[in-house]
């Protein structure tokens, strides 16, 4: 059975650690939204521009191959090398693969590029793995170490936040606690024993216990008064009851008819 405060404690850093999970996963979930949306159409648009550039003002002595090396050497900064093949799927550059195919009709991320006039090729960009982009990977571990010390800070600040919390909570329901059995005899006020700072909803049951156990005096009260004004009001009757039938006994009085009556 757990005591109020460390229900309160483990609550708080329980939603501490979700918040921080949540936000590492928050920053997995951008950084693959940043691969899909930003990077890979990126590389694309580079390679597609030099592809262009090759075709339509060709340089002497420069080859395909060449001239996506050059973008390969920039790109790499940030990305793995795409692979590019003809609309027929055969390999043109691929700088990472040995094979000379690609079934076009399975790969989703392919990316056309019309480069001459009915001539188009297909830039291929890496797939989403982390591994592939390496600037978004740095981003994404460095980030990730940074929201790990922000949970170990927060869970610290938490730790202690929340027994504040809790301490401020639970003590003056401690002392109702310990004070209750006391209430039917003590006259003490509970709510004289709690300081000021306690919680207002703590502050009201307070008061309203102590309203409770003097309606329940008076009423008491009441009820004792009543019982000893009937007894007053019955004594006084049955005292000259007593006395006649005494009188009767000790034939003092003549018992007559009216005296039965």
């Amino acid at each position: 059975m757990q005591s109020l405060r460390q229900q309160i404690f483990r609550s708080m850093v329980a939603m501490t650690i979700i918040c921080a999970c949540l936000i590492v996963v928050a920053q997995v979930a951008f950084a693959y939204y940043a691969i899909i949306y930003r990077y890979m159409p990126k590389v694309a648009e580079m390679y597609g521009t030099a592809a262009i550039k090759y075709y339509q003002s060709p340089v002497l002595g420069h080859s395909f191959v060449d001239e996506m090396d050059y973008v390969t050497k920039l790109v790499n900064e940030f990305a793995e090398a795409p692979v590019i093949t003809d609309a027929q799927g055969n390999i043109l550059y691929a700088k990472n693969m040995n094979v000379m195919y690609v079934d076009l009709a399975f790969e989703s991320r392919k990316i056309p590029v019309e480069v001459e006039k009915n001539k188009t090729i297909y830039i291929i960009p890496p797939d989403y793995s982390l591994n592939n982009y390496k600037y978004v990977k740095q981003v994404v571990y460095e980030r990730t170490l940074a929201c790990i010390g922000f949970g170990i800070i927060a869970v610290l600040l938490t730790s202690f936040l929340s027994n504040s919390l809790a301490k401020r909570i639970a003590d003056p329901i401690q002392v109702l606690t310990a004070n209750a059995p006391q209430m039917s005899t003590s006259d003490v006020q509970v709510s004289g024993l709690l300081h000021a700072d306690a919680p207002d909803e703590v502050l009201k049951l307070a008061t309203s216990l102590d309203q409770m156990r003097h309606e329940v005096r008076r009423q008491i009260e009441l009820r004792r008064q009543m019982t000893a004004d009937i007894a007053h009001e019955l004594r006084t009757p049955m005292s000259v009851i007593s006395a006649k039938i005494e009188s009767l006994r000790d034939d003092v009085i003549n018992p007559l008819p009216h005296h039965f009556q």
